[in-house]
């Protein structure tokens, strides 16, 4: 094992020797850290798919309703209180910029539901936004164009 040294003079003409790594550790540490960073970025692809996909765009209404009813306690403060609940179409979202652009779909969603003081709010409008068919996120809008063809959700009630 051959090693690979920094050597310094000094003014006493002494070599002080620094810095010494074997070479082939050098090596080894290169060729893991770039291991490392691939396996990194496969895990981030991985962790994206890890969600259950909808294989037939066909049944995403069907899948969307019954995802969003299966979350209903960690989407809101009081889920036992949500009344009034519709549902939008399902339509194709703009795509939003970043590393793993996907194809979006959202649903619109108006509801009733109480706040963290324990008052209702009124009705809402909220848009559940998914990417390749797996749950991304609850946003709250305005009105939107793309909201319509409203339906009773009674399944969303508490």
């Amino acid at each position: 094992m051959t090693l690979w040294c920094q050597r310094n003079s000094n003014t006493d003409g002494v070599v002080a020797m620094r810095f010494c790594f074997p070479r082939l550790l050098r090596r080894r540490a290169t060729y893991i850290s770039l291991v490392c960073l691939s396996l990194l970025a496969c895990a981030n692809v991985q962790s994206r798919r890890t969600g259950e996909e909808v294989t037939n765009p066909a049944a995403a209404p069907e899948r969307i309703r019954a995802d969003l009813v299966g979350r209903k306690s960690t989407l809101f403060i009081d889920p036992g209180s949500i009344r009034d609940a519709r549902i939008g179409q399902v339509y194709a979202c703009p795509i939003e910029a970043g590393l793993h652009a996907a194809p979006m779909t959202c649903v619109c969603v108006e509801l009733n539901a109480k706040n963290r003081l324990g008052g209702y709010t009124g009705t809402q409008t909220k848009v559940a936004v998914y990417r390749n068919f797996v749950f991304e996120k609850l946003k709250d809008v305005e009105m939107s164009d793309d909201c319509g063809g409203f339906s009773p959700f009674p399944e969303l009630n508490g």
